[in-house]
């Protein structure tokens, strides 16, 4: 599922692609923009997910590591240890290049659906 949507700031369009199985599961939804050049970049931003134990931190680094995607953990101050993870943005050339980097990301975020303990 595409959706598109315009932001009020800026003249620039992005577009939120679910990349789920599931419904209402927020963990494939991943932030994608066009550039005028032909370009894209796409984040994990509006929708980041969340861990709070060290092994899941754990598995989590092993999932992307050696990947193109980069991890940013936000501390989330409550009673508890709790992290948001984002994924930055990444520049892609073109549109098969974005076709790749999303197959890629789809496939990791499966394994972090499987193998991760989310918050």
């Amino acid at each position: 599922m595409v959706r598109g949507y315009s932001r009020k700031e800026r003249d620039d369009y992005s577009f939120a692609l679910d990349i789920n199985n599931e419904p209402y599961d927020t963990l494939g939804y991943i932030d994608i923009y066009p550039q005028a050049d032909g370009s894209f970049t796409l984040e994990k931003y509006g929708s980041s997910f969340y861990v709070s134990e060290l092994h899941e931190i754990e598995k989590l680094l092993s999932i992307f590591y050696g990947s193109v995607f980069s991890l940013k953990f936000k501390r989330i101050f409550v009673k508890w240890v709790r992290y948001e993870i984002t994924i930055p943005r990444i520049e892609v050339a073109d549109l098969s290049e974005l076709k790749e980097t999303v197959r890629t990301l789809r496939i990791l975020l499966k394994k972090v659906d499987e193998q991760v303990n989310l918050d």
